[in-house]
């Protein structure tokens, strides 16, 4: 079992490219990365924050950022691993794309359903109305995000290629994923009195 603590403090995410910019984001406000913020705001005992507005902090924290860079990291080092002659190592690389895809996806998630999933994927389903981005084909109880079944596509396809040693084709769709699942955003906001996270997929995406 992998423990939380340990996604949002390893030092293997600097695989993914585009954790320096959200290094340097927080470098910027004297933190190291989300793991400083969520345990500021576990541990403190004064806030300005209402205990309603820490718990949403630290839980979106938790799925939106900690999950999402513990994601990616799966992903790339799947890719890295792909081109191994060591036969272990290349077994790890093919179980590292697959929890890559648990960890977007979600345990709980069901096949478009807005209201049961956790991470980033049912994010998308969840805001797909109001962006107009979801596919339309589908009827309105099982709406789905158009992004989430390029993500779908691409992880399929990665999968499939990890299993053929294409390991270049590999490292494409490890990217692509990242790029679809790019936050636009990382900055808490108040409004209306709750904390939220500015957090955005690239929704426009068609």
């Amino acid at each position: 079992m992998i423990a939380l603590r340990s996604l949002a403090v390893t030092t293997g995410r600097s695989i993914v490219p585009s954790f320096s910019l959200f290094e340097s984001y927080y470098a910027q406000k004297g933190l190291d990365f989300t793991d400083d913020l969520i345990r500021f705001e576990l541990s403190s005992p004064v806030s300005a924050a209402s205990p309603d507005q820490r718990r949403a902090l630290v839980v979106n924290a938790l799925k939106y950022e900690v999950m999402f860079f513990a994601a990616l990291q799966k992903l790339y080092d799947a890719a890295h691993g792909c081109s191994s002659e060591d036969q272990i190592r290349y077994s790890q690389a093919q179980q590292e794309w697959d929890v890559g895809a648990a960890m977007i996806i979600g345990s709980t998630q069901s096949a478009g359903s807005a209201d049961n999933g956790d991470l980033m994927y049912n994010l998308a389903i969840s805001h797909c109305s109001k962006f107009n981005t979801c596919d339309q084909s589908q009827s309105i109880l099982t709406k789905e995000a158009k992004i989430n079944q390029k993500i779908e596509e691409s992880l399929y396809a990665g999968g499939y290629l990890l299993k053929s040693k294409a390991c270049a084709g590999v490292a494409d769709f490890a990217k692509r994923i990242e790029n679809l699942l790019k936050v636009r955003k990382g900055e808490l906001i108040r409004k209306s009195g709750l904390v939220t996270f500015s957090l955005t997929l690239c929704f426009n995406l068609q």
